[in-house]
């Protein structure tokens, strides 16, 4: 899993939601947490913005043992 993804987990917003307040599709967002899309200059800013400056380890593997509380 990538941190993107645990992020926006651990802010208990949905996949809609988050991309929403990204400005990207759901879609779009769904394949830059899998690792199936590379963001572009243009998401990596948004996510930035959004997430501060940790967003540069937004990319990072994470394990998949982690849990995200309730």
């Amino acid at each position: 899993m990538l941190r993107l993804r645990l992020w926006r987990l651990s802010a208990r917003l949905t996949q809609a939601e988050a991309a929403r307040r990204l400005g990207m599709s759901h879609l779009t967002l769904g394949y830059l947490e899998s690792g199936r899309l590379a963001a572009s200059e243009r998401d990596r800013e948004r996510l930035r913005s959004f997430f501060g400056d940790r967003a540069e380890r937004m990319f990072e593997e994470v394990g998949d043992g982690l849990e995200v509380a309730p």
